[in-house]
């Protein structure tokens, strides 16, 4: 009975209360750590979910997960991701997958992407999204849509990203608008070799525009601190990175002003620059 109630209170929360609950982060936990600011500009194990552009950079093999095991306390709206990049000789292959919520509500989604290299400056990609939705005695329903990346590079230090997922507004099912639409812009900017600065605007349909500051500064080799912030909801993030070998582990704290704090963690392998 218990189960039942928080089951609920959950879906009904997930339903009416999305303008103060980030229900779901975007994949990759050292963009949790800069707010999100870097999800169009930023090469890591999530450009499949975030920018599909920034395939056509990856040219070994490498993957990546992470995991957010209770956001805002809340163990039922769990959430992880995981993707692999496989490179061809003209072009680099990925595949993903997500997982979100519980037994009485989920959400899945696999994915699968690339992109392509124009010249040095230009780059354009794709991922197709299968998106699974399942509630409790209610059943299932599914969705495919796209998302479109391009990326920019202005110089060795400054480059751009833009992102539209869902751009033509599918939804599981019969009820329209359950899936969003987002736009996203954004830039990176190196001015030394140790920092880097994000900054980026998201817009979804029937929300706020939301900006978005992260700063990554690599103080030693194996190390790489995060701090960010975004208004819209009003979010403030901080992680650390660890670097040995291929391998890099994450981690994140989110700061939300209403809902609290959200910790999330994450490996890639092959993703060392």
């Amino acid at each position: 009975m218990k189960a039942l109630f928080t089951g609920v209170y959950i879906i009904l929360g997930l339903m009416f209360l999305p303008t103060i609950c980030i229900a779901q982060f975007e994949a990759g936990t050292d963009n949790a750590a800069l707010s999100f600011a870097a999800t169009t500009t930023r090469v890591n194990a999530s450009v499949l979910q975030n920018n599909p552009a920034l395939i056509t950079q990856i040219n070994h093999i490498s993957g990546g997960i992470d995991y957010t095991p209770s956001p805002f306390g809340l163990n039922e709206l769990r959430q992880g991701n995981a993707s692999f990049f496989y490179p061809l000789q003209d072009i680099t292959l990925s595949t993903g997958y997500s997982n979100y919520g519980f037994e009485l509500y989920s959400e899945n989604r696999f994915y699968i992407g690339s992109g392509y290299e124009f010249n040095q400056y230009f780059a354009a990609g794709i991922t197709l999204v299968y998106h699974n939705l399942s509630i409790s005695n209610y059943g299932e329903a599914n969705a495919i849509y796209p998302i479109l990346g391009g990326t920019i590079k202005y110089s060795e230090s400054l480059s751009g990203g833009i992102v539209i997922i869902n751009p033509f507004n599918a939804s599981p099912g019969n009820t329209e608008d359950q899936l969003p639409v987002i736009f996203r812009v954004g830039v990176n900017y190196c001015p030394v070799k140790s920092t880097a600065l994000y900054l980026s605007i998201e817009k979804e349909n029937d929300y706020p525009v939301s900006p978005k500051f992260g700063v990554e500064y690599i103080p030693v080799k194996y190390l790489k601190l995060r701090v960010g912030t975004s208004s819209e909801p009003d979010i403030y993030t901080a992680g650390f990175g660890i670097l040995y070998d291929i391998f890099q582990i994450d981690y994140a704290l989110v700061l939300h002003n209403i809902l609290g704090n959200t910790h999330q963690f994450g490996i890639q392998i092959g993703f060392i620059q």
